[in-house]
């Protein structure tokens, strides 16, 4: 397992317009006071909807680039579920559908608990972040897919079959409608919160299908009750008989028989309280026994999209290292 470590104050430090001079003058405990002070305003409020750190960001732009891909949201029918599910999709500068001898990769993108397709757009603009990064030659020409999962865990519940909506509806969709690499280099799946559980899972379970895995703050809590999620009623169906057979841990035994390697990014808050950064780190080491893992602890990270918005960053970076590599 290879780590690193990103901090937290030195990334807002390079990511505002404070001038070194007026960093310095003002002192990074003035700054952490700064801090302090607005999330102790917002403590009561969920850490997915705090924005406790916003002010830091209000003055931030997205660093110009000449490269613009455009977005679309668009729905596809689902003979599994028997309706229409909305998604989103980027698609890049070059894109041309009538030229079939161009394929791009896809990467999905999966959201959390209590959102939809466009929370990864909306809250922070994921196509801007794909555009710097695509521009900069970061992460080759690609097209992005944003799933609406509603509150499914991305498995086959007793409600919704998310899981084989997904796998068996959604992804030969977007490979029939789209100029897509249609390969298992061709795919990668990722999400935030309940999407980073979602991805982990599919990547174990179906190795076949992606070349990897990006999870964001991974909702990997080892115990299905008492977390923070537990009062859903989805989390009725889960005793921790149930939560054991569906965490992506009990698929670690046929992921190593499948013998196709995916490599596995997650990247995780030090300060996260929603889910545990041990519960991470331990599902880490159990999926580092079987396969490639970078696991980065995001120093100050906490369960929301002030977070988000930086480390989904920092795992699009690691897709365009798959991507080229």
């Amino acid at each position: 397992m290879y780590k690193k470590t990103i901090d937290l104050k030195e990334e807002l430090f390079m990511a505002t317009k404070f001038s070194r001079k007026t960093f310095l003058k003002a002192g990074a405990a003035g700054l952490g006071m700064m801090a302090l002070n607005v999330c102790t305003a917002s403590a009561a409020a969920p850490q997915e909807d705090a924005n406790c750190l916003d002010f830091l960001f209000k003055k931030q732009k997205t660093p110009k680039t000449t490269y613009a891909g455009t977005r679309k949201t668009l729905f596809w029918y689902s003979e599994t579920l028997k309706q229409d599910c909305n998604y989103s999709v980027y698609l890049p500068a070059s894109y041309d559908e009538n030229n079939k001898a161009q394929a791009y990769p896809v990467i999905y993108l999966m959201h959390g608990v209590g959102g939809h397709q466009l929370n990864m757009i909306e809250r922070f603009s994921t196509p801007d972040i794909l555009n710097d990064l695509i521009g900069s030659g970061e992460l080759p020409e690609c097209i992005a897919v944003f799933i609406d999962g509603y509150n499914s865990f991305y498995y086959d519940g007793p409600g919704l079959a998310m899981e084989t909506a997904i796998i068996h509806d959604l992804i030969p969709f977007i490979d029939k409608t789209y100029n897509t690499l249609a390969s298992k280099e061709g795919r990668i799946i990722g999400g935030i919160s309940m999407g980073g559980y979602g991805a982990a899972r599919f990547a174990v379970k179906y190795p076949q299908m992606f070349s990897a895995a990006l999870m964001m703050s991974p909702a990997v809590w080892r115990n299905s009750q008492g977390n923070a999620c537990s009062s859903l009623h989805l989390f009725n169906n889960f005793d921790q008989a149930t939560w054991d057979a569906e965490h992506p841990v009990a698929f670690l035994a046929s992921y190593t028989v499948a013998n196709s390697p995916v490599k596995f990014y997650a990247i995780h808050g030090t300060e996260d309280t929603v889910v545990p950064p041990a519960d991470v780190e331990a599902f880490v080491e159990k999926l580092s026994q079987v396969a490639e893992v970078e696991y980065v602890p995001y120093e100050g990270g906490i369960h929301a999209w002030t977070t988000w918005k930086e480390t989904c960053r920092e795992a699009l970076k690691y897709a365009g290292k798959v991507l080229q590599a």
